[in-house]
């Protein structure tokens, strides 16, 4: 079976790799920190620098996870001329009931990729443990329309 790497260009290759480790950081600290995380996204400028946009409740605001990912989508498709590459990260239960990330991956190329990340947290450690990684396919949101 065919990689996405496999029809991918080494530039996009490389965003999607620094913005997967910047995501998978983030989130990190978020969790180990706050012991959960709204949804929040990452973005690969023009100049390739990577961007975090998350999103800080006011005290006793509770939105929606929902609502947030697609407040970020918003933004992301308004800024997509200036971007090569997107993700959105949420905190979701598997069908398990284990706790994991799911990483939204997108690059303008055309590539479009889901990672699921279980993970646990060690109380003792105050850290967090990743479970083996698991992708499929994904969807675009941002860039659609050649955009």
């Amino acid at each position: 079976m065919a990689s996405w790497r496999d029809t991918t260009s080494a530039t996009a290759q490389d965003d999607l790799d620094a913005l997967l480790n910047a995501a998978i950081e983030f989130a990190e600290q978020q969790l180990v920190e706050h012991g959960g995380m709204y949804p929040f996204a990452a973005a690969v400028s023009e100049s390739g620098e990577i961007d975090i946009l998350a999103f800080e409740p006011d005290e006793g605001e509770e939105p929606e996870p929902e609502d947030v990912l697609e407040n970020l989508r918003v933004a992301a498709r308004e800024s997509a001329r200036s971007g090569r590459a997107a993700a959105f990260v949420s905190d979701v239960l598997l069908e398990d009931d284990a706790d994991a990330l799911r990483i939204e991956m997108e690059h303008r190329d055309g590539v479009t990729f889901e990672i699921f990340l279980p993970y646990t947290s060690d109380a003792e450690t105050q850290s967090i443990v990743f479970g083996e990684m698991a992708a499929a396919d994904g969807e675009a949101s941002i860039w659609t329309d050649g955009s």
